[in-house]
């Protein structure tokens, strides 16, 4: 149908274009929302690592935690940048300059020889566990547990699971202890019985070829 004359019509392509501009717009400031978000983090974990630094006495654990977490805060503020900055072009505010000040120092001081006590505090707790192999743990974990709750018949199920793990009975026994940091963010209570066992073997398999094995304490 013809407009009537006189009368203005939007061109279609004016829409588009107000469309992809409102939807960049709020890319841009969730994009911005997610910097800051960690460049705030990265400066709150270092100041706590100060202020343990200042009265470690007692708190050699607290500092590790602390000190692993800022390192973890750290990595994923330099990866956002250089996937927003090197991959798309995309500017952030503010640079990281102080993130940088501080890993340069700790460079400096690792280039003379020495190890610096935030690198040192790193590794009092071990490694951290990485998501993958939480997750091989977790149905473990879970498959313990079922065997307790009565939904699995097992009578020796620390012997299935550091069969079909490689490992030991202690490190199995370890899992154990840590259930609530290892089931975190997993919840396989729901999975039916033969599907878990399924599930933990096939987990089993993958862990032991990697060939890890978790600390038991």
């Amino acid at each position: 149908m013809t407009p009537p004359k006189g009368s203005k019509q939007r061109p279609e392509n004016e829409e588009i274009a107000k469309d992809l501009s409102r939807s960049k717009r709020v890319e841009d400031a969730k994009r911005q929302g997610e910097w800051d978000r960690l460049v705030r983090a990265e400066h709150d974990a270092f100041q706590l690592c100060c202020k343990l630094d200042a009265d470690a006495e007692g708190k050699k654990n607290e500092k590790a935690r602390a000190v692993q977490d800022w390192w973890s805060k750290t990595a994923k503020l330099l990866n956002f940048y250089w996937r927003t900055k090197g991959l798309e072009g995309i500017e952030l505010t503010p640079f990281p300059m102080d993130v940088l000040s501080r890993l340069a120092n700790i460079s400096s001081e690792i280039s003379d020889g020495i190890t610096p006590t935030i690198v040192k505090d790193a590794g009092k707790m071990g490694r951290q566990l990485h998501y993958g192999e939480k997750r091989h743990l977790a149905l473990a974990v879970e498959y313990m547990a079922a065997v307790k709750r009565g939904d699995i018949n097992d009578k020796a199920p620390n012997k299935t699971v550091r069969e079909a793990y490689n490992v030991t009975s202690r490190a199995v026994q370890g899992w154990c202890k840590r259930a609530s940091e290892i089931l975190e963010h997993f919840d396989f209570s729901r999975m039916k019985p033969e599907q878990l066992k399924q599930e933990m073997q096939k987990a089993g398999a993958i862990y032991a070829r990697i060939g890890r094995s978790a600390p038991s304490e």
